[in-house]
C-alpha cells in the first residue's frame, strides 16, 4: 500500500497533503496498512478523487466503510451459466447479432456482465448450444446446462445479487444437433 501511495505521489496523482481517501475493498484504511503488497488489483478514482482498490482475497477490518458510490448501485445485466453435466455443450453467446463470448464445455460455472453490449430498447441475447461430439449422455436425460439472464448488481466484495430474472434456459443432455434460444431484454433510459 505504501508503495502504491508513493507511486501515486511521484506521478502527481495525489499530493502528500491531499485530502483524498484510500479504500481497500470498500473500507477506508486511513494509513492503517503498512508494508503490504497486493497483486491483481483494480484501482479506481471516484468523482471526489478518492482512491478505491479492489483486492480479491484481501480482508480489511477496523476501517470505516466507504460511502456507497452512485455507480455501485447501478443495475447491470448478467449472463450466468451453471453446468451440472460438464462436457456436454459449448455455449455461444451473442447480443444483437454480435458474438460476446463462447463458454467452453469444461466450465462448471460462468458469469458475464452484458450491460455494455446492450442498448436502450429491445435487445436479443442468443444462446447457441453446440454439442460436444465426444460427450456421453447419461442413461436418463437431465439438465446439463442452466442459463439465467438477469438484472442485478455486484458488490465491492464481488458478491453478485440478481434482483430480476429476465429469462432462463435449461438445456438437457443427449441432444445431437446445435440448438439456439433467444432471450429478449428491454432496457429503459439509464
Amino acid at each position: 500500500m505504501l508503495r502504491l501511495t508513493l507511486l501515486l505521489v511521484a506521478f502527481g496523482l495525489i499530493g502528500p497533503a491531499s485530502a483524498a481517501k484510500i479504500f481497500i475493498n470498500g473500507v477506508e484504511v486511513d494509513g492503517a496498512i503498512h508494508d503490504q503488497t497486493f497483486n491483481k488489483v483494480t484501482v479506481h478514482f471516484d468523482a471526489k478523487g478518492d482512491l478505491h482498490i479492489k483486492a480479491p482475497g484481501v480482508r480489511v477490518e477496523g476501517g470505516k466503510p466507504a460511502a456507497p458510490a452512485a455507480a455501485a448501485s447501478k443495475n447491470q445485466y448478467w449472463f450466468i451459466l451453471n453446468a451440472s453435466e460438464k462436457g456436454q455443450y459449448r455455449v455461444l453467446v451473442a447480443v444483437n447479432g454480435q458474438a460476446v463470448v463462447t463458454v467452453p464445455s469444461s466450465s462448471p460455472q460462468y458469469v458475464k456482465d452484458l450491460t455494455s453490449h446492450l442498448h436502450e430498447g429491445k435487445n436479443e441475447v442468443k444462446l447457441t448450444f453446440l454439442p460436444e461430439p465426444t460427450a456421453k449422455a447419461p442413461a436418463t436425460p437431465k439438465d446439463a446446462v442452466d442459463i439465467l439472464i438477469g438484472v442485478g448488481h455486484q458488490a465491492a466484495d464481488g458478491t453478485l445479487t440478481i434482483h430480476e430474472v429476465l429469462g432462463e434456459v435449461k438445456q438437457p443432455t443427449g441432444r445431437a444437433s446445435a440448438e439456439a434460444h433467444v432471450v429478449e431484454v428491454s432496457l429503459t433510459a439509464r
